[in-house]
């Protein structure tokens, strides 16, 4: 198996995927200054070595980490049933999209 390159999500791994998670829950937890490469290493459950084979530093992490969490978050916004949301008029399609980004936010705090 190839060593992972830095940030390399495309095919993640479990370890990949427990750092990105845990590094989520620290940065929403105590924000992105106050939380350190040993501090989700730990949270992960991993080595810092690990982290960083992975992510080349704090700041890609945070970008996977937030590219990550948008994807997931908003998926519902754009297609909450797995219908077609984007068929009918504009006008439509748009209230149908700020519709349920507001119920999404409604329910969810860390937005």
């Amino acid at each position: 198996m190839d060593k992972p390159q830095p940030g390399d999500l495309q095919q993640p791994s479990a370890k990949a995927e427990a750092i990105v998670a845990a590094a989520m829950r620290e940065f929403l937890a105590d924000s992105y200054a106050a939380t350190s490469m040993d501090r989700v290493a730990k949270a992960a459950g991993v080595s810092k070595a690990t982290v960083y084979s992975y992510f080349e530093n704090k700041e890609e992490l945070f970008s996977t980490s937030i590219e990550r969490f948008a994807k997931e978050k908003y998926a519902a916004v754009f297609n909450p049933t797995g219908d077609r949301p984007w068929e009918g008029e504009p006008r439509v399609v748009l209230r149908r999209i700020v519709s349920n980004f507001l119920e999404m936010a409604a329910g969810d705090p860390q937005l």
